[in-house]
């Protein structure tokens, strides 16, 4: 990517990586901010369980396994600290995906059924974003999306389990098995 990323293009991906860090932590901060506002606690739990131990996490990761950044002939990395995993990448996994978990999870709308998809579409152009900024090796940016996946599974159920029942599905079973009387 180093030899071959004109300066146009490295410009787009490093708009497309701002949306990895800065921008994440306006999201999350605004629909924290959201939920206490609605006095949503499950859900103000949830995300912040995703946001903050993720980024714990993530910083546990890279001090444990202290894997550099790439470094060759010509080039040094603008980032600093360890690569692995990748923070952006990562960061962008959990939160997007829990965001997309969460419109999912509360609208059967088909905007709503599209969530996980746009999510998908972002995590893997900032993945992406990484390795033509060259700040991480491909195995770094892999290792996030997997250790992200994780810990969105993991807030996702812990998140679950605070809701209860999905309202959702019991809405739409409801009208199903009224359906089926009539």
């Amino acid at each position: 990517f180093h030899a071959h990323a004109s300066p146009a293009v490295q410009d787009v991906f490093g708009v497309i990586t701002a949306f990895g860090s800065p921008v994440l932590w306006v999201l999350g901060f605004g629909l924290g901010a959201y939920l206490i506002a609605r006095r949503n606690w499950p859900l103000l739990a949830g995300w912040a369980l995703a946001m903050v131990a993720g980024k714990l996490w993530n910083m546990g990761l890279k001090e444990w396994i202290a894997a550099p950044r790439p470094a060759f002939e010509g080039w040094t990395s603008p980032e600093g600290g360890y690569g692995y995993p990748s923070g952006h990448t990562m960061q962008a996994t959990i939160a997007y995906g829990m965001l997309a978990y969460l419109v999912w999870r509360r609208a059967a709308s088909r905007r709503a059924r599209a969530a996980p998809v746009a999510a998908a579409a972002i995590i893997a152009l900032i993945g992406l974003s990484r390795l033509v900024l060259v700040v991480h090796f491909p195995s770094q940016v892999i290792g996030a999306l997997l250790a992200g996946g994780l810990w969105l599974l993991t807030s996702a159920t812990f998140t679950a389990t605070l809701r209860g029942p999905d309202r959702v599905y019991s809405k739409q079973r409801q009208c199903e098995q009224q359906e089926e009387t009539s």
